[in-house]
């Protein structure tokens, strides 16, 4: 089933647990007819669990998808009482510069970091980066600042 999502459940504070009752990490969001159309005989969908690629204890990459994303919605073993999002769709909203070949995550046009075609990494903000580490090892065999 699609939905899209109405507001993200609640936020979450690193040590919070998720679990079938209260997954936290979770959004709403109103089922779509065949037509696309928000399905009026289905109520709002409250705390439907979001994927997290690479999931584990305090990791993983999260993102709440901002209201009015498309979304797949399953149900575990066909319950409609065990909903959760299977993955985001783009369907309706502004593309950024991509090639085939490329890794790009974004917030938006001047906040990205990219892997090329070629394999560079580039990675660029209009606020700041900040970096907290032990040590810091670079080993390059040219460096320009």
């Amino acid at each position: 089933k699609l939905a899209r999502v109405v507001a993200p459940s609640e936020a979450v504070k690193s040590g919070n647990f998720a679990d079938p009752f209260r997954p936290r990490y979770a959004v709403d969001v109103q089922l779509l007819d065949a037509d696309g159309n928000p399905d009026n005989q289905t109520p709002v969908y409250s705390a439907v669990p979001l994927p997290v690629p690479m999931a584990g204890n305090d990791s993983g990459m999260f993102q709440f998808p901002p209201e009015g994303t498309l979304v797949e919605v399953a149900f575990t073993g066909g319950r409609p009482d065990k909903p959760f999002i299977r993955q985001t769709l783009p369907d309706g909203t502004s593309l950024p510069d991509i090639k085939p070949g490329e890794q790009l995550q974004q917030q938006r046009a001047e906040v990205s970091q990219r892997v090329t075609q070629a394999g560079d990494w580039v990675r660029q903000t209009d606020q700041t980066i900040s970096e907290t580490s032990m040590t810091r090892t670079v080993k390059a065999d040219t460096e320009r600042r």
